[in-house]
């Protein structure tokens, strides 16, 4: 918005000074010593100065500002709408809110006062707004204000520089851009509202508006927006609220949830390390900042590599990641461990942690089942940096970038060439071992949908086998964890079953992670298992997730190819595109007799194997058919 009016040459500058402050004096000191032509009148008390207003008609008033009460900036320019005033104040932002038309500091220069005056009284308060803009920057180059110079549309001509600090945002890139763009959705109709009333109003009008700013890096901001008339166009001064501490956590929780969102969009565990940092660094936690984050991976090694670091201290602390990785090993805790560091530290890395200003220390799991990839660890400068809800949000996260890499382990598995046969020795009574034990025959897994708590495995017996029980007729339904046991026919000339069961199992834990147990033989007291671990999986790494969580021994490990290449491909392509509760709920289908004619079970049944509800089960069924055919006859040329 550009005003523009033609001033008359006066030869003689009138100048009318209102106050008796010292300041005031020094002003008036400098304006007789910088000025050959100037009429000075001097008005201590504000009710005689707006009287002369009227008599003396000053090019320019000079007057203090009062931020407690109604300052004389205020009764002046309700009198004089448009007289140029010079506030000697160091609340600019206040002053010119108030009223001012330009400001100086009590403690400016003799110089600096005399060519604010000068510009003012000479009539240059009618120059054009991008003139103008540069006076505000001159006025407030320093200042912590966030002031903006808008026009009646609400574009942004000039931003003071305390922007990039209170929004992260430069003034550079604000600056010809609307000031909704920074403004909540919700909010940005009121700014419009706002800013066109001002710009419709009298000179000196102003509007008030509560609004949430979003800062670049996703946070916001509650805080006021104040858009007045000046001869410059529309001054936007905005005063940011404190955040309480509910505002503080919600936004803690906010940006936990996004970074969530982010990791889950990552294509390798990389990323996954890289998002995750730079998310919990960006964290604001309780009387404290994080100062470093770090994520260190297992992957087959003896200790925990650190792979990704971010915070303000990832240069001067990198060291202190390294020395913290050496001294936990694989000692991972299994949920979101604080640690308060006190003085008498006895390890490397508290010692240089102490010495850096550290004072607290958090180490979460990336975890999945009893799967853990790595660790997440925090370093704040405050004690007490990790606040219950802060370690809970943490702790979520860890699980979804656990879950993250478990899916890209399974889809590089599935991309392998090789197989790695594991056999162990269970010692321990689980719901499916009971089982082989109690038929006295091996289990062939064929199936295995896992669900919350339990889930349902389709096996084969020899058909010699008694699926009610042993000889004796003890019943399998007294097996602890068993729901039921149902017959629902033969595949090879063995008896398959479908087995419900309401706690975990190994083959249930082991579907989970990609892998497949084939066989449970009973032997002795004991149970011999052989499972299959498709592609590079690390090993090692799900061989002591399965020994944390059972009691079991791994006595021999073989190595063998996949089935043709072709059928390798087919089996890829199915497991790419079919959902994991696609390929559940085929599997069970099939297992079940849901295909065969007459069906041996209805859809009913099988959904309720499942513990999903029926429409639930048709949809799936009838979508993972359909990607099934269509791999079969668009991908790999039908059946030939």
């Amino acid at each position: 918005m550009t005003r523009t009016t033609s001033a008359a040459a006066d030869p003689l500058l009138r100048v009318l000074v209102v106050g008796d402050a010292d300041p005031l004096e020094a002003v008036t000191e400098a304006v007789t010593r910088g000025f050959d032509s100037v009429s000075l009148v001097r008005e201590r008390a504000l009710s005689s100065a707006v009287a002369r207003v009227e008599t003396v008609d000053p090019h320019c008033v000079v007057c203090g500002f009062d931020p407690g009460g109604r300052s004389p900036v205020e009764r002046l320019r309700a009198e004089r709408e448009s007289v140029p005033i010079l506030a000697v104040a160091a609340d600019a932002v206040g002053a010119l809110e108030a009223g001012a038309t330009d400001v100086v500091d009590p403690a400016a220069p003799d110089p600096l006062v005399v060519a604010r005056l000068g510009r003012l009284a000479a009539g240059e308060r009618d120059r054009p707004t991008d003139e103008s803009t540069a006076d505000y920057r001159s006025i407030l180059e320093g200042s912590s204000a966030v002031v903006w110079l808008l026009d009646g549309d609400g574009e942004v001509a000039y931003a003071s520089p305390a922007t990039d600090e209170e929004l992260g945002i430069s003034p550079d890139e604000l600056e010809g851009r609307s000031v909704s763009q920074v403004v909540h959705p919700e909010d940005r109709d009121a700014v419009r509202e706002a800013v066109a009333a001002a710009a419709d109003g009298p000179l000196g009008a102003s509007e008030r508006v509560r609004v949430r700013l979003g800062r670049a890096d996703g946070a916001r901001r509650t805080a006021e927006l104040r858009a007045s008339n000046r001869l410059e166009g529309i001054v936007a001064t905005v005063a940011a609220e404190p955040a309480t501490e509910a505002e503080q956590l919600l936004e803690r929780l906010q940006r936990l949830g996004e970074t969530g969102q982010d990791l889950l969009g990552a294509t390798d565990r990389e990323a996954v390390y890289r998002r995750l940092c730079r998310g919990a660094a960006s964290l604001e936690c309780e009387d404290g900042r994080i100062e470093l984050a770090w994520v260190g991976a297992i992957e087959g090694g003896e200790t925990l590599e650190p792979r990704a670091v971010a915070g303000a201290g990832d240069g001067r602390l990198g060291s202190l990641a390294r020395r913290h990785a050496s001294t936990m090993g694989r000692a991972i805790p299994e949920s979101a461990s604080a640690d308060r560091l006190t003085e008498g530290a006895d390890e490397p890395w508290r010692e240089r942690a102490l010495e850096a200003g550290i004072r607290s220390a958090l180490c979460v799991p990336l975890r999945y089942e009893g799967f853990r990839y790595g660790a997440l660890v925090l370093y704040s400068t405050a004690p007490a940096a990790f606040d219950e809800p802060t370690r809970r949000g943490l702790e979520r996260l860890g699980r979804v970038a656990g879950v993250a890499i478990d899916a890209m382990e399974s889809r590089r598995a599935l991309r392998g060439d090789a197989v790695a046969e594991l056999e162990f020795v269970l010692r321990e009574s689980e719901p499916l071992a009971s089982i082989a034990h109690r038929i006295g025959r091996p289990l062939t897994i064929r199936s295995v949908v896992p669900t919350d708590g339990g889930g349902t495995v389709f096996a084969t017996v020899p058909d010699e086998a008694d699926e009610g029980g042993e000889p004796d007729g003890a019943p399998l339904e007294a097996v602890d964890g068993l729901e039921s046991v149902r017959s629902v026919g033969t595949v090879g000339g063995q008896r398959l079953l479908e087995f419900r069961v309401a706690e975990p199992s190994v083959a249930t834990a082991v579907a989970a992670h990609g892998g497949g147990v084939r066989t449970l033989t009973p032997t002795d007291d004991r149970t011999r298992l052989v499972l299959e671990l498709a592609g590079p999986n690390d090993v090692r790494t799900f061989v002591g997730a399965l020994e944390r969580e059972w009691d079991l021994e791994l006595v021999a490990r073989r190595q063998r190819g996949r089935s043709p290449e072709k059928a390798v491909a087919l089996d890829a392509a199915l497991r790419e595109r079919l959902s994991e509760r696609q390929r559940q709920t085929l599997e069970a289908a099939y297992y079940a007799g849901f295909f065969e004619w007459p069906r041996e079970t209805t859809g009913e049944g099988v959904a309720d194997s499942l513990g999903i509800s029926q429409p639930t089960f048709s949809r799936h069924l009838r979508v993972a058919q359909g990607t099934v055919l269509s791999v079969l006859f668009d991908e790999f040329d039908g059946l030939e």
